[in-house]
């Protein structure tokens, strides 16, 4: 009996859904309660990353049936796949598939026996790669719901918009620059090479009043010291000789008195 009833919903959905696909365009309202969106609708990424986008929908106060809807993409992106997980359709009449020449996407599909109302149901995930630098444009060429057995064009379908960037290589320094530097001390060294270079200047000022008082100190103890030491010499000098003539005299009185 439970088998009986989902089949008997199953080809429900099924005639929404070829009513849908093929519903005279005299029928087709417009409505402005509902909406589709892509998230993230924009963002900047690298040239050859992925941007994984969620087609969305807001039904408003609105309960919808079925779903069909074509997006247009520009030559900076490409689609890598399309993912049906977490969908609120589950009959599809129109597989999700994607054109990378004609550069579309396109899909049809109902609730497999259910309908869905509210801000953010998730349709399909597409993963585009980002190509070129440049902007990456995401819009919608087409979009039709459907409620009970009224067929609405959804008028608010907002596209995205991303940038795409290609990231510049490091740059490498220039010859010139690479001697350059190699030539140019470094703050340390620069120090070290001042302090050399003050140590071996003259000095000035008052340095060199202090090496002239050091000078002049200098010379007055070793001219003070020079001049006893000659004296010193001179005395002793005195002292042998008169020691000298002494003994001569000594000698000499000691003959005579022998002689006598």
């Amino acid at each position: 009996m439970k088998t009986h009833l989902k089949s008997k919903k199953s080809l429900g959905a099924l005639i929404v859904l070829i009513g849908l696909v093929f519903v005279p365009l005299s029928f087709v309202g417009a409505d402005s309660s509902t909406s589709l969106y892509l998230t993230p609708s924009s963002g900047s990424y690298n040239a050859g990353n992925l941007i994984n986008v969620s087609l969305e929908i807001n039904t408003g106060t609105e309960t919808v049936n079925a779903i069909k809807a074509t997006l247009s993409f520009n030559e900076n992106l490409e689609v890598q796949s399309i993912s049906k997980s977490g969908s609120i359709l589950g009959l599809w009449m129109e597989e999700p598939s994607f054109d990378n020449s004609a550069r579309t996407v396109s899909f049809g599909g109902a609730g497999a026996g259910t309908t869905y109302k509210g801000p953010a149901g998730k349709l399909i995930t597409i993963t585009f790669k980002a190509k070129n630098s440049g902007e990456g444009v995401i819009s919608f060429t087409s979009s039709l719901v459907k409620y009970g057995g009224t067929t609405i064009e959804v008028k608010s379908a907002s596209g995205g918009n991303y940038a795409i960037i290609v990231p510049l290589p490091p740059s490498q320094p220039k010859t010139e620059e690479v001697q350059k530097s190699a030539k140019e001390p470094t703050p340390t060294e620069e120090v070290i090479t001042k302090e050399i270079t003050t140590s071996e200047e003259p000095a000035t000022g008052k340095e060199e009043a202090v090496q002239r008082s050091l000078l002049a100190d200098l010379s007055v103890a070793w001219g003070g010291t020079g001049q006893l030491t000659l004296q010193i010499v001179i005395a002793s000098l005195c002292l042998i000789a008169l020691a000298f003539i002494g003994l001569k005299e000594w000698k000499l009185f000691q003959r005579k008195k022998s002689g006598k």
